[in-house]
């Protein structure tokens, strides 16, 4: 029986951590402190207009923004120049924003370019994929919030089970199952997707249960002998430590041993 890994990872998607970007990689004609005056005035996303970071970097976030009727051709013209890798490091937008035609928009910005831009998983991945290492006959199981459909995994996700009941989707299980298993941004693609919804939440002292994502864990090992040998689940992973303070912690340790 093949070994299981237990891999405890937080995945952030689609955030820009200015923080952790070199400041050598921004290139000389972009200002550290734009002004944006035509950013924060076009920006419809409610209380996440601009954000400006100690470290003077920032993001404009126009997810699910319609601009179809503005003309965007003169925004800020001193971003000429600027290459579409660096143009995602600041701008946020998603396949829901709608952009005016033609010579309406800004030469500098072009959305398809950074959207395959933003879709490249890195680390040579790629490169991977095309030698056949997609994940195929691999079972990576998810243990985290709710997760809502989407076409980037919903034909791989081969078992769900919802152990807690939420009224809406949070968008940390949608983002890990995506980078592990999506068709467009997925490290291993051809995976299949085990995930099971359980409760991460804390109490009024921001005390964790770890019970739980130990019990997640033990119905994921009982599910395993169940499955054929090319769907076995060798990975399991689950976004969350849990420290000397949170409860449960030693039954948490107990069932990843055996787990191992």
């Amino acid at each position: 029986m093949k070994k299981l890994a237990i891999c405890t990872v937080v995945l952030f998607a689609a955030v820009f951590c200015c923080a952790q970007q070199p400041k050598e990689e921004f290139p000389k004609q972009l200002d550290p402190q734009p002004g944006f005056a035509e950013f924060k005035g076009l920006s419809c996303r409610a209380g996440l207009p601009v954000h400006l970071s100690e470290e003077k970097c920032f993001t404009v976030d126009f997810r699910s923004c319609d601009f179809s009727k503005e003309d965007l051709s003169g925004l800020e013209k001193g971003l000429g120049g600027l290459d579409q890798k660096t143009v995602a490091a600041f701008l946020q937008f998603d396949d829901k924003t709608i952009w005016p035609k033609g010579n309406k928009m800004p030469e500098w910005l072009k959305p398809q370019e950074i959207m395959k831009i933003g879709k490249t998983p890195g680390l040579n991945i790629k490169q991977l994929h095309t030698q056949g290492i997609t994940g195929k006959g691999v079972g990576l199981a998810i243990i985290d919030q709710g997760l809502p459909k989407h076409a980037e995994y919903q034909n791989r996700l081969v078992f769900f089970k919802n152990r807690q009941v939420l009224t809406d989707s949070l968008m940390h299980g949608a983002a890990v199952s995506s980078i592990a298993v999506g068709k467009n941004v997925g490290v291993a693609p051809e995976a299949y997707l085990y995930y099971i919804s359980a409760i991460f939440s804390a109490d009024e002292n921001e005390i964790f249960d770890a019970g739980p994502i130990s019990e997640a864990i033990e119905e994921l090992l009982s599910l395993n002998k169940t499955l054929p040998d090319d769907k076995k689940i060798a990975v399991i992973s689950i976004s969350r430590g849990f420290g000397d303070r949170n409860k449960g912690r030693s039954g948490f340790l107990k069932v990843l041993e055996k787990a191992k």
